[in-house]
């Protein structure tokens, strides 16, 4: 007796379980498509004469799936395209070797640690990849639409460190970083608070450039030393108290 097994994989209707192969860390599940006709992805005409099949290995979370692609050739005259891969845009996109879903599982390890650690916990989880694959993945996430900064805490960050710098924005209250300027400057971190009239506080270092632009772009904003700036600068306090005082400490 058979076993239909395509809802166990989330298979898409237009594709069909043809055989299994379990090995060590890997279950390799063998897919052919069964669609009777392919739409054009040029000009959109269904075509229903398939030119040639090729196999296409894509992985998947937990498991890998080989999928016999076909090639079909567009009945429109008129259109450039004339032979075309089949598509599954439920499944995976164009040219990936990845599903949707496996995307989505390392984004979301990704986004939660770095890239190493992130390829560490998804390859134990029989996903294998690379810190180098997890970070393009989470790289091509979009970014998060620029809100309401209430608390704004203002820092440089480095493109080449002790060579150039920029300036990053964060949202206190929501633990995320609200912008990147390309420039450490006077004249972007002041528009930056300009364009953000809501800013109530400003987390910063005793600088004088982060002073000074948040003092002209939000002078409604009162300002606040943060947590690492106040115990670097208390450290620093202490040890200079204690080196006048070192014959009274012997």
């Amino acid at each position: 007796m058979s076993i239909d097994l395509s809802p166990v994989f989330a298979f898409p209707s237009t594709l069909s379980l043809e055989s299994i192969e379990v090995h060590d860390q890997t279950i390799i599940v063998h897919l052919h498509a069964t669609a009777p006709t392919a739409a054009c992805p040029h000009c959109g005409t269904a075509g229903s004469r398939v030119h040639s099949r090729y196999e296409r290995t894509i992985a998947d979370v937990a498991f890998g799936r080989r999928c016999l692609v076909r090639k079909w050739i567009c009945p429109e005259a008129s259109c450039s395209q004339r032979i075309f891969a089949e598509r599954f845009p439920e499944l995976v996109q164009r040219y990936a070797r990845m599903t949707d879903r496996l995307i989505e599982a390392l984004q979301s390890v990704g986004v939660t640690a770095n890239g190493a650690d992130a390829a560490q916990i998804v390859s134990s989880l029989g996903m294998p990849t690379t810190a180098k694959t997890i970070i393009r993945r989470v790289l091509q996430l979009a970014l998060p639409k620029n809100g309401t900064v209430r608390i704004a805490g203002i820092d440089e960050w480095a493109w080449k460190k002790g060579s150039r710098y920029g300036t990053i924005l964060v949202d206190l209250e929501q633990r995320r970083v609200a912008d990147l300027l390309p420039e450490r400057s006077l004249e972007s971190s002041t528009a930056w608070f300009k364009n953000h009239p809501e800013v109530d506080i400003v987390s910063r270092d005793r600088g004088k450039l982060f002073r000074q632009a948040a003092s002209a772009g939000a002078p409604q904003a009162k300002h606040v030393v943060d947590r690492f700036h106040l115990q670097k600068n208390f450290a620093e306090a202490l040890e200079k108290f204690f080196g006048h005082h070192k014959r009274l400490l012997k």
